[in-house]
């Protein structure tokens, strides 16, 4: 989780250019106490005992108010975000929708011809960014699996293995098994199509990008980590320190708006605040069991409708950007719980993981609400 440049080939997201946002502190929170999803007393710091925290972050009118790191981990160590980079990503492509570079309604192939006469072929930015192309996507744990096939590409073992080297020439190989917008289907894929749109249209890598339009701009400290493949793409994998995530998250909070500058319009956000479809992710397969009922998916975010108008980024194993503007509050915070296929490989029935993986989503959810609530009462 700490070490993503030690396993991958990586490329830096500068933060350079701007301006470093000195977090101010509040008045700091310890020993906050709250009711867990079943009704039994619990308190934040036996929930960060429980869920694996590697890093917790709680921001409160634009101040830290609880911070505190585990397993080594300091307020500089950059973590993987594994999901959450969707959600990154998705800003980015916001900007470039704003600014008229991209257009929601037009297909894939208007900017990546590459992705002409492929399964791709005719899937919207809109649909992309809901992930709901008509790709065959899956993620059993077995060499034929689209995942495995993925991972495989972007490892610097590709050539090697005589498979497609890159994703870029990985997405070509995918199959459509039905028609593009007829639901959404969780997949590695329908994001990096967008990222390869936008490097076509701008010329700009990717990584570059980032740092010229989110990083640079929202007072970032330190520079983030891009997983990158043998053709210097951009990978599946970022990593950036806990502050940062919450400077991102704090910029999100207040509808892409930093220190009196927009960022990412604010239509990006009130369109997911109002078009966050709960059925579109009940339906989905795999990820409509993973999240609990209430919870809606629009352009690599979620919004719970019991929170109001909150969303947030999520990662696997417990990474989690919640920004509540009802309580002006920011909660982020790293995770190192149990891989599925490290649970499976030790022997936990399939059925047994999904139900654990469950709770602890609701637990999340239900702990980032109660903790906003409990500070603004104090």
């Amino acid at each position: 989780m700490q070490h993503l440049r030690e396993l991958y080939p990586t490329q830096p997201v500068s933060c350079r250019n701007g301006a470093n946002w000195e977090l101010p502190r509040g008045n700091e929170i310890h020993d906050l106490k709250y009711c867990d999803s079943t009704g039994k007393e619990t308190s934040l710091r036996k929930h960060m005992e429980e869920h694996n925290t590697d890093g917790f972050l709680i921001m409160r009118h634009g101040e830290v108010v609880f911070e505190e790191y585990f397993r080594g981990m300091t307020p500089r160590t950059p973590h993987m975000l594994f999901s959450l980079i969707k959600s990154i990503e998705a800003t980015v492509i916001a900007t470039l929708i704003g600014d008229g570079i991209l257009d929601l309604e037009a297909t894939i192939e208007k900017y990546v011809p590459e992705l002409k006469d492929t399964a791709y072929e005719g899937a919207t930015v809109r649909q992309l960014l809901d992930m709901e192309s008509g790709v065959r996507y899956g993620y059993d744990i077995d060499t034929e699996s689209e995942f495995y096939r993925h991972q495989q590409s972007i490892g610097p073992a590709a050539r090697q293995l005589k498979v497609p080297v890159g994703s870029y020439n990985f997405l070509p190989t995918l199959q459509r098994t039905r028609e593009h917008g007829e639901g959404m289907g969780y997949k590695e894929s329908d994001h990096i199509a967008l990222v390869w749109a936008a490097e076509k249209v701008t010329g700009i890598r990717f990584a570059d990008l980032f740092s010229e339009r989110i990083w640079s701009k929202v007072g970032a400290e330190c520079d983030a980590q891009v997983q990158c493949d043998q053709l210097g793409h951009w990978g599946l994998h970022l990593a950036v320190t806990l502050r940062d995530l919450a400077r991102w998250g704090q910029m999100c909070l207040q509808d892409g708006k930093l220190d009196g500058k927009q960022i990412v319009p604010s239509a990006f956000f009130e369109d997911l605040r109002n078009n966050a479809s709960v059925e579109r992710l009940r339906q989905c397969p795999i990820a409509g069991n993973f999240f609990p009922a209430g919870i809606g998916y629009r352009s690599y975010f979620y919004r719970n409708e019991q929170h109001g108008e909150a969303i947030a980024g999520a990662g696997g194993m417990g990474q989690f950007c919640y920004v509540n503007p009802k309580y002006d509050t920011v909660i982020a915070f790293f995770s190192s719980e149990c891989p599925w296929e490290a649970s499976i490989a030790m022997g936990r029935p399939l059925d047994e993981v999904t139900r654990e993986s469950h709770r602890l989503e609701r637990e999340r959810w239900h702990a980032c609400l109660e903790i906003c609530q409990a500070i603004s009462a104090s």
